[in-house]
């Protein structure tokens, strides 16, 4: 089993590559990926606003547990998909981690040593330009949230920033971790 993480700033496309990630898997004849959207889920769970409070330093303490526990119960399911039908499912983690202490937590989880996971980060890229015309169609499409996603795409430049340190350290010193840089 394979756990893929795509990340990326906010508007890079990692929705729209998951899906295409999907496509090749049923092209390819492989069994289907459960493909956990945490983005999508947690904005229509607990609204529009839920990155911004999860990005801060200072994120609300019962926010973090629930995160994780979704993750490991999503892991779990295509954990569990693999033995009963004798096929070895992968996951998809569209938006995770989204802080180094949830990359820590994801490579240290005993759950991802215990059964041998290969974890492969895939970091999305765009051109400026691009990113920049895709920042502003979400936007004028969200009025609402505009002022919140002017934040989030601020603070996804300085998380990703931290995030490559991390996730450098990570692939030196896990051997079943990889990352994968894709132009999007």
């Amino acid at each position: 089993m394979k756990v893929i993480c795509v990340l990326g700033v906010g508007c890079v496309g990692k929705s729209t590559y998951c899906r295409k990630l999907l496509k090749n898997y049923v092209s390819a004849g492989r069994p289907r990926p459960v493909l956990l959207q945490l983005g999508a889920f947690f904005r229509a769970t607990l609204g529009p606003d839920f990155f911004t409070k999860l990005d801060c330093p200072t994120a609300p303490v019962e926010i973090e547990p629930w995160v994780k526990n979704c993750v490991h119960n999503a892991m779990s399911l295509a954990w569990n998909n693999s033995v009963k039908n004798k096929v070895d499912t992968d996951m998809i983690l569209d938006g995770f981690p989204r802080t180094k202490e949830q990359l820590q937590w994801l490579m240290l989880s005993s759950w991802v040593s215990k059964h041998s996971i290969d974890v492969e980060v895939h970091i999305l890229y765009t051109d400026e330009v691009e990113l920049e015309i895709r920042q502003r169609k979400r936007i004028s499409e969200n009025p609402d949230e505009s002022k919140l996603m002017a934040e989030r795409i601020k603070s996804d430049y300085s998380l990703f920033t931290t995030m490559n340190e991390e996730l450098n350290f990570c692939c030196s010193n896990y051997p079943r971790f990889s990352i994968k840089e894709r132009m999007v």
